[in-house]
């Protein structure tokens, strides 16, 4: 239970927080540097966040759990 939270937690706040950011760096102006490390930083926030999503979705079977067991 405690694994669902945290991966829609990290869904829920990286994906946007990090998209907000690749949106906000081409708002910099005579910093290239800081241009380039908001887009490091927000691409990682949406790698973060993509992965919470791939652990909501592709949760693992438990021990004993049939492939017909499982719903789709």
């Amino acid at each position: 239970m405690f694994k669902l939270i945290m991966c829609g937690l990290m869904a829920l706040l990286f994906t946007p927080a990090g998209i907000w950011i690749i949106y906000a760096s081409f708002t910099i102006e005579n910093a290239p540097h800081v241009f380039v490390m908001f887009i490091f930083s927000g691409s990682l926030m949406i790698l973060l966040g993509l992965v919470g999503l791939g652990g909501l979705i592709l949760r693992e079977k438990k021990d004993g759990e049939n492939e017909a067991d499982c719903p789709r």
